[in-house]
């Protein structure tokens, strides 16, 4: 009798053991932790569609608007980030958003769905959507959204639930708290580096 129950136990341990061998990966991975709120004045970001995992990446264009550059946020940091998936953020008096590149601005143009660097329409409105935010030309009204099918960020006018329209933002790694160290040569003030 006692054999039989030890059987019994180990099968159920190992049917246990093969059950969660089956659930995905994704399932034990770390929700990335968003910024706390919007984004500030100032703060560098990663602009991403969470449901299809796209940066907003400059570096990709095809003449016609950005590709987007797969990312995988964890730990509330995007690691291996580079320079062209990082947005500088500028919050305008009247609230809107400017997500820039060394000084080339997310923009729109006069026609079209294209999303493009320094045309016509620079302002953006960022909403609450779904489980993100909603990224809304402020001129146009048109909505910032990921399209799967011609692999690369255009607008709308008509918001959906697809999750295409669903962004979060994200910081890059470098940005990442360190501790501040002291070097003779260097002074630190407020954890920036002062030379």
């Amino acid at each position: 009798m006692e054999k039989s129950m030890k059987k019994r136990i180990v099968s159920l341990f190992l049917a246990i053991v093969m059950c969660v061998a089956l659930l995905p990966f994704s399932a034990f991975a770390e929700e990335a932790e968003q910024i706390d709120g919007l984004p500030e004045d100032g703060d560098r970001v990663v602009v991403y569609n969470a449901r299809n995992g796209m940066a907003l990446d400059s570096d990709e264009t095809n003449g016609s608007g950005f590709t987007g550059d797969p990312v995988v946020p964890a730990d509330g940091a995007v690691s291996d980030a580079r320079e062209s998936i990082i947005w500088d953020v500028t919050v305008t008096e009247d609230g809107a958003y400017r997500f820039s590149q060394d000084d080339r601005f997310l923009s729109m143009g006069t026609e079209g769905s294209d999303v493009l660097f320094d045309d016509v329409d620079q302002d953006w409105i960022v909403e609450t959507h779904g489980d993100g935010y909603s990224i809304k030309n402020a001129a146009r009204e048109s909505y910032l959204m990921w399209n799967a099918d011609e692999n690369r960020f255009v607008t709308d006018t008509d918001v959906d639930d697809s999750g295409a329209f669903d962004f979060r933002f994200c910081k890059p790694e470098e940005m990442t708290a360190e501790e501040p160290t002291e070097d003779p040569e260097h002074h630190v003030l407020d954890d920036e580096l002062i030379v």
